[in-house]
């Protein structure tokens, strides 16, 4: 009996022994790992979505994985990187030029601006309790009061990453070497996830096709198709001669991937703005083209490039979108979502196998 506890002891001192070793050893991982983490796990994300790319590089090149690793993440380099780099560099001239010569110049003396405050005014003044009166110079100091700090936030923060270039090169070569890794070993590494995970094989196997599938469908019925829209609308700008339209795309593509919110937020106020100006054509562009182009694509796309049984409600993918944002930073707008998933995915598997247990 004493043996047989001695033993038992020995064998529980062994256990904790190792989880202590475990969870040391992975906060310090963590711990080193801290700054380029995001990119592992965008470049994961990414990996997982342009993954049928590789398989048809890979037979392209006669099955040689290494090869179809590299070439495939070229491309995605050039068809991804180079761009950015070029609209960061456009977009930080814009907004300099728009700090410069637009904010101190708002001139808002046109008649329609001054028949639309006049009645605003009148309307003031029929609601009781209220003496307040819209004026130009107001109106204009608060545009340049709205104006400002966002477009110095925006300088500071593209000079910022401008400035810190070594921290750029090496964040693409940890999103490189993580794409290059995963391509290949993506069959054996979901088979070690498995290996490792306590859970029957069925429910692990649950885990990674509806994580996957939700993502695809997070990343086609959102990313995609906020980008279509966002070229459509540049579009429209672009017709209109709109100033400023590259940094009012990567405005409009931002909130194209909000539910709800979508690019109407920047074409529709810009519509308006030509309609009190007078210029009706250019009004009837934006507006019309809004309401009936722009808006039509994602209940065009959205049955064609996603699948129903693996989407995430407009409302939990705006919450997740936006808690993801504020906790994470920009790479929230990925994270945010994903987390989202996992988490509805896990209700999802209670709900069929462990509620009935309790």
């Amino acid at each position: 009996m004493y043996v047989t506890y001695k033993y038992m002891n020995k064998a529980r001192q062994n256990t904790y022994f190792f989880y202590a070793i475990l969870l040391t050893s992975s906060i310090a991982i963590g711990y080193m790992l801290r700054d380029v983490l995001p990119t592992i796990i965008l470049g994961g994300t990414f990996a997982i979505f342009t993954y049928p790319l590789y398989k048809t590089v890979l037979g392209r090149v006669g099955e040689r994985y290494r090869l179809a690793s590299l070439l495939t993440a070229a491309l995605i380099l050039i068809i991804v990187v180079l761009p950015l780099v070029f609209i960061g560099n456009t977009l930080l001239k814009e907004i300099v030029n728009f700090r410069q010569n637009i904010l101190p110049g708002i001139n808002l003396e046109l008649d329609s601006i001054q028949t639309l405050i006049a009645s605003i005014n009148e309307l003031l003044q029929k609601i009781p309790g209220i003496s307040y009166q819209l004026t130009t110079d107001n109106l204009a100091n608060f545009i340049q009061d709205l104006a400002q700090p966002a477009s110095s936030f925006l300088v500071g923060a593209l000079v910022n990453i401008g400035a810190s270039s070594a921290a750029i090169v090496l964040n693409i070569v940890v999103f490189v070497v993580t794409v290059v890794s995963i391509y290949p070993n993506a069959i054996i590494l979901r088979k070690k996830i498995s290996a490792l995970s306590p859970l029957p094989e069925n429910i692990n196997e649950i885990y990674f096709s509806r994580i996957v599938a939700m993502t695809m469908s997070m990343i086609k019925g959102t990313f995609l198709i906020a980008l279509v829209q966002t070229i459509i609308g540049s579009g429209l700008l672009l017709i209109t001669r709109t100033d400023y339209i590259l940094t009012l795309a990567i405005l409009m593509f931002v909130l194209g991937v909000i539910p709800y919110i979508g690019t109407s937020f920047v074409l529709l106020p810009i519509g308006a703005w030509f309609l009190i100006q007078g210029s009706y054509i250019n009004a009837a562009i934006l507006l019309l083209g809004q309401i009936i182009v722009v808006g039509s694509v994602d209940n065009i796309l959205r049955p064609l490039l996603v699948d129903k049984r693996a989407t995430l409600h407009p409302a939990l993918m705006f919450f997740s979108v936006l808690g993801g944002v504020r906790a994470l930073g920009p790479f929230g707008i990925i994270y945010g979502p994903v987390i989202m998933i996992i988490f509805i995915t896990s209700l999802q598997i209670y709900r069929r196998f462990y509620r009935h247990q309790d």
